[in-house]
């Protein structure tokens, strides 16, 4: 059994299709198949049930996948620290950001990370709140900026900023309350915009507003206020990328 055995089986899990589970690895399919039946030879059982159109795990095969996940999300981290010990801060991130958050910090934080850290590369998943701290948990995604809290113990939360809401209007507050549920805030504003009524957004998006959108927003009587931090699991080993990516988003936000 080897790492390169536990990708491919993974891999297959996530496509359900041995085919596109090879292009996905780089490898032909009939060395993808080879491993993968070596992998159930050595441990004497099935963990694809071949007999459908698409493949899927048998009830072993599930918890051997499930493990075979941990397995290389631990692999990835060991590889993570030691490259990072001989380069300084490097390797690959997998960062998770809500909907509501994305549309402030993503178009920093790409040029505050070229600037500081070329060497970390970042790949962003987009999602709801909900989306994402699943995926942290099935350890699909290294760590998520979200809105706090999630109330799930076996994930750890460090709070990174709290903002207020402020009401963006297409005139009067009278009518409709869009809520923010998937897309941008952009998606969300062009539907006050089109529609009427009105939506709560973050006071820090007012920056990407137009001078007439401007002249939409209200403060909010009510005063309503996010609080938005980093989710990670709680054997997430690399501290130093979420100190790093922390400090981003708070000098991003300021």
């Amino acid at each position: 059994m080897n790492l390169q055995q536990l990708e491919y089986i993974v891999a297959v899990d996530k496509f359900r299709h041995f085919a596109q589970a090879a292009r996905s690895c780089g490898v032909a399919q009939s060395t993808l198949s080879a491993l993968i039946q070596k992998l159930e030879a050595e441990l004497g059982l099935s963990i694809f049930d071949r007999r459908k159109h698409k493949v899927y795990p048998t009830e072993a095969g599930a918890e051997i996948i499930a493990q075979a996940k941990m397995t290389l999300y631990h692999a990835a981290q060991i590889e993570g620290i030691a490259e990072s010990h001989r380069n300084g801060p490097s390797g690959r991130v997998r960062l998770g950001i809500t909907h509501t958050a994305a549309s402030c910090i993503v178009p920093g934080l790409f040029s505050y990370m070229s600037q500081r850290y070329p060497d970390i590369d970042i790949s962003i998943d987009i999602a709801d709140d909900k989306s994402l701290a699943e995926r942290v948990r099935l350890t699909e995604t290294d760590m998520a900026i979200l809105t706090l809290p999630i109330e799930d113990e076996t994930l750890e939360e460090i709070p990174i900023y709290k903002e207020q809401l402020i009401i963006y209007s297409s005139g009067t507050d009278r009518g409709r309350e869009w809520k923010h549920v998937s897309g941008s805030i952009d998606d969300l504003i062009r539907i006050v915009d089109a529609n009427g009524g009105y939506a709560r957004i973050p006071e820090s998006y007012t920056r990407y507003l137009t001078d007439n959108q401007k002249k939409n927003i209200r403060q909010d009587d009510l005063k309503r206020y996010i609080e938005v931090g980093m989710v990670i699991r709680r054997d997430f080993m690399m501290d130093s990328l979420v100190h790093i990516l922390t400090d981003a988003v708070k000098s991003i936000m300021k």
